[in-house]
Formats: C-alpha cells, structure tokens, sequence
C-alpha cells in the first residue's frame, strides 16, 4: 500500500500535494473546533461547579450563624428560667411568713399594714370592728388574709415561670422541656393542694408530703443538673 502511495505521489504529485493540504487545513480545523467546544464545556462545567460551591457556602454559613444564635439565646434563657423557677419553688414549697404580733397593734398601726398588703376593704372594715374588742380575734383574721396573700402571689410567681417557659420552649431541648414541663406541672399540684379554704383532709396531706419530700425535690436536683449539662454541651460545641 505504501508502494502505491509513492507511485501515485510520483505520478500526481501537484495533485497529492493539494490533497495533504486540504486534508492537514480539515484535520487542524476539526482539532481547533473540538479544542474550542472542549474548552468552552470545561468553562461551562466549572462555572456550574463554582456556583453550586457557593450555594454550599452561603447555607453552610447561614446554619452557622443559625446555630450561634441558637446558642447564644440558649445561654440566656436557661439562667433566666432556672431564676424563675426558683424563685416560684421560694413561695410555694417555703411559703412560711412569720407575722408581728398583731394584738399590740394600734388602729392606725393596723390601717397602715392593711393598706401596704392591700386587703379589700370590706376584710379592713371587719378586722377594724373586731380589733375595739376583741384583738386576738382581729390577729387571726389578719393572719387568715395574708396566708390568702401569699398564696396568690406564690400562684403569681408560678404564672411568670410557666409563661416563661412556654414562650421559649422552641430553644430548650427535649429533655429540657419535658422535665420543665413536669417539675411546673408537680409544683402547682402542690400549690393547690395548699388552698387555705381546704380544710383538713388526710388523702391531701399524703399526697402533699410526698411532693414536698420525695417528687418535688428529687426533680429540683434534676432540673439543676439537666440546664448545667446543656450549657456545657453548648460550650463545646
């Protein structure tokens, strides 16, 4: 086959000539058009590639500036419910006042007390009549209406921590909802079973010692240490 190359070289040769010309023009021009499509796909891909690692960026970057600020609202709220939880755990399970002796108190010494604690006026006007003649009996009431005082501002105390916690519990974790949830939930069963109307009633008083001495305190320790645990963990993170 080389032979007849050679010889049809030899015989045509101007035509051979114009042939590889034509033929090397076709050949460069294919490669150069191939390279060029080649090139300007590489470019395309790239260019894709570039943008998708972008889009990676900006979410990887927003989920970091999520999760901050999801740490740094966590680190506010667990103090601030732990504070109101206890302060709610203060007045209902140590809701003990000692009161002055109130037999030694003048009308005006009585107005004046009555007035700061905001007893209604008809407790005033009734506590007033028994004091001309009867003081001990007027002391009892007095300590009857406070104990009525002090029960609803331990109900209030509760009230500030369970909004509290319901309005944030979208950053507490699961486990530190729940057990909220519960401690809350136990501690105004025991605010209940402490009405000052309910008179004496064997079941209550047992279901109330075992809230006060056993349920109650055994959570305190666990929500304590459930809130601590959640903010090392954020810490470390």
């Amino acid at each position: 086959m080389l032979q007849a190359i050679f010889e049809y070289a030899k015989t045509n040769f101007g035509g051979f000539i114009s042939d590889a010309i034509i033929l090397g023009a076709i050949a460069f021009l294919l490669k150069l058009y191939f390279t060029n499509s080649f090139q300007k796909k590489l470019e395309s891909h790239k260019g894709e590639v570039n943008s998708q690692l972008e889009e990676v960026k900006h979410k990887q970057q927003r989920v970091f500036k999520e999760f901050d600020l999801y740490t740094t609202k966590r680190h506010e709220i667990y103090p601030e419910l732990h504070k109101k939880v206890e302060l709610a755990i203060g007045h209902i399970l140590t809701n003990v006042r000692h009161y002055p002796d109130f037999t030694t108190f003048h009308t005006g010494e009585l107005e004046d007390y009555m007035e700061d604690n905001n007893f209604s006026q008809m407790d005033r006007h009734l506590i007033l009549e028994t004091h001309t003649n009867n003081r001990e009996g007027a002391a009892q009431l007095i300590r009857d209406v406070m104990r009525v005082v002090d029960y609803n501002e331990a109900r209030s105390t509760w009230d500030d921590a369970n909004a509290y916690f319901i309005l944030n519990e979208l950053y507490l974790t699961e486990q530190v909802s729940e057990l909220t949830r519960s401690f809350l939930s136990n501690l105004f069963d025991y605010w209940t079973a402490n009405d000052p109307r309910y008179g004496f009633d064997l079941e209550l008083n047992r279901e109330k010692r075992v809230l006060r001495e056993e349920t109650l305190p055994k959570q305190r320790v666990e929500f304590k240490k459930i809130l601590k645990k959640g903010l090392s963990e954020s810490f470390s993170e």
